[in-house]
């Protein structure tokens, strides 16, 4: 099934982390999968946050265009990204 289109309303810069890359989960924590490794320096997209959102501390459901033009959809802490998105 396609994923449609988002408009992002912003996109954040991954730190650079331990690691190299910062994951791309199925679900706000770490006990959810893996879906993909966005590489530090790369850009995590968001659209608007609904303010009757979950608290789902650090965690931003957001989507990353990897090299291969695939989207992949996910959740990221928030902790990982540079203060000043654009």
């Amino acid at each position: 099934m396609a994923v449609p289109p988002a408009q992002a309303s912003f996109c954040c810069e991954v730190r650079k982390t331990k690691d190299g890359f910062l994951a791309l989960r199925s679900g706000p924590g770490t006990r959810f999968r893996l879906l993909a490794k966005v590489p530090s320096g790369e850009m995590v997209c968001f659209g608007s946050r609904e303010d009757d959102a979950p608290d789902t501390g650090d965690w931003i459901e957001g989507w990353y265009t990897g090299t291969d033009g695939v989207r992949h959809n996910g959740w990221v802490n928030g902790r990982f990204l540079h203060d000043e998105c654009g």
